[in-house]
Formats: structure tokens, C-alpha cells, sequence
């Protein structure tokens, strides 16, 4: 049997597009206890429900679900008869994307004279960290429903990720520590993991990077400023990627290594 190539347009526009709508729902609750004062801490819940998301679809995932009677995919070819002669695949609203977590943010302030009179200054404490419980996405190609929450790719989110920063300050000079985590995840959570067809290991690494910030006013009108990102040089896991020479998830990962920066603010 002979296979016929068809023309596919990915660039014609499609006035019928519609915006995308979600139904959110989201509580939380804000705690200032007045035992440990300068102390704040919130937790939030969200669930966003995105229905008739934008997406494309593809000739060879459109014509099975046509053949199987959805009108739908139907329309997105042109045909000669019973002989499809042409393809759009244009943006369209069929996909659906629901993301389930938890926010977490905290703070607390101590001003150093209340461990010293005599001490100076005050350390800042501050934590924010988001827990995806789950990330449900539907391509509206006919494939099932997928949970992306731990797939680190550039399909997925990672489960868990976390600021945490320590800042030090000083009438006109601050200096602050700043941590940040990722969870491990896998490479692809509808990998086939058959050894003869597939890739031998699916596990992504947790990552922590480490920053350093400084600053110094001179005076009302002028601040120096300087810092080193990812301290420790670390390298971002191998991962698959759309992006040319980026051999990782870059929304993620840090695919520059150790920088410096050092600057002036001038006001006017």
C-alpha cells in the first residue's frame, strides 16, 4: 500500500479560535502568632481547571481519530472525494490543563538588639515553596489524560521547588544567602522502560543552587551592589530538550553556571 504526502499548513490563522477559560478555586490562610513576633506564614491551596486550552495537532494523530468518526479532526483536513488532499494544523482549542498544589511563603524578621543590646542590625528569614500535588493535561488529540506533576521536563513541573533566603542588614549594607531546591522527578513519566527500546534510567536528580547577594548605600542617592549565582558551579541534569544547544529543562535548571555580577543605582 502506497503512502501519499498531503500539503500541512501550520500558519494559516483560525478565526474561530476561542479564549481559554478556567474555573479556579483557591483558599488559604495567613498565621501572625503573637508568641513569635515578626513571624508570618501563609498557606494557600489552588485547583485551575483550564478547559478548550490552545493547542496543535498533528496529520498522523488527526486522521485515525477522523477515521474513527470524530468529526472534529474531520474538519481540520480538506478532501477530494474521500481522499484527504490537505491538512491544517493551525492552533485550535482542544486541550485541557488542570494544576492541583500548595503555596507556602514565610517570614520572619528578628532585630538583633533583642538577643543584644548592644548588637546591631537585623536578620530577615524567608521561605516560599510550592507543592504541585498534581498537573493533569489533556492534549485533545484522543490520547488519555496525563499527571505531569514530577515529570521535569519541558512537558512536566517538578513536584516540589523552595526559596529559602537569609538576609543580614545593617543601617546602609545588606548581605543575603539564598537556597534553592528542586525535587527529583523522571525524565518522561510515559517513558516505555523495556529494556530494548527504551532508555536505561528515567530518574532526574534533586538540585539545590546556592546564591550570594551584597549591597552597600553610600548615600541617599548611590548603592553598590554585587552577588555570585549558582556558587557552587553546579550542573543541570541531562534532560531532552526543544531548545538548540540546551540539553536540559532551562526553566528549571541553571544552564550558565557560576556568575558574577557586580553594579552601581544611581538616583536622580
Amino acid at each position: 500500500m502506497a503512502s501519499v504526502s498531503i500539503p500541512q499548513n501550520s500558519t494559516i490563522g483560525n478565526a474561530a479560535l476561542n479564549p481559554e477559560r478556567a474555573d479556579t478555586t483557591t483558599f488559604g490562610v495567613v498565621l501572625e502568632p503573637r508568641f513569635i513576633p515578626g513571624l508570618t506564614i501563609s498557606v494557600d491551596y489552588f485547583d485551575i481547571n483550564v478547559q478548550d486550552a490552545i493547542t496543535t495537532v498533528a496529520a498522523a494523530t488527526a486522521g485515525p481519530l477522523c477515521s474513527l468518526g470524530q468529526a472534529y479532526f474531520c474538519s481540520l483536513f480538506t478532501f477530494s472525494g474521500n481522499t484527504p488532499t490537505a491538512f491544517r494544523s493551525n492552533y485550535i482549542n482542544a486541550a485541557t490543563v488542570r494544576p492541583k498544589g500548595i503555596d507556602i511563603a514565610g517570614n520572619y524578621r528578628l532585630p538583633l538588639n533583642r538577643l543584644n543590646g548592644g548588637w546591631q542590625g537585623s536578620l530577615t528569614l524567608a521561605f516560599t515553596g510550592t507543592y504541585n500535588i498534581s498537573y493533569d493535561s489533556n492534549l485533545g488529540n484522543g490520547s488519555s489524560t496525563i499527571d505531569y506533576a514530577g515529570d521535569n521536563s519541558n512537558v512536566g513541573v517538578v513536584k516540589f521547588r523552595s526559596n529559602t533566603s537569609l538576609t543580614y542588614a545593617s543601617g546602609g549594607f545588606a548581605a543575603t544567602g539564598q537556597v534553592t531546591t528542586l525535587s527529583g522527578g523522571a525524565i518522561d513519566k510515559t517513558a516505555n522502560l523495556s529494556r530494548s527500546t527504551s532508555i536505561n534510567t528515567n530518574r532526574v536528580p534533586a538540585v539545590a543552587y546556592v546564591n550570594l547577594q551584597f549591597s552597600q548605600e553610600i548615600d541617599d542617592h548611590f548603592r553598590l551592589f554585587g552577588g555570585v549565582n549558582n556558587l557552587l558551579d553546579k550542573d543541570p541534569p541531562a534532560l531532552p530538550s526543544a531548545t538548540l544547544f540546551t540539553l536540559t529543562n532551562g526553566a528549571y535548571y541553571d544552564t550558565i553556571g557560576r556568575t558574577f555580577t557586580v553594579g552601581a543605582s544611581v538616583k536622580f
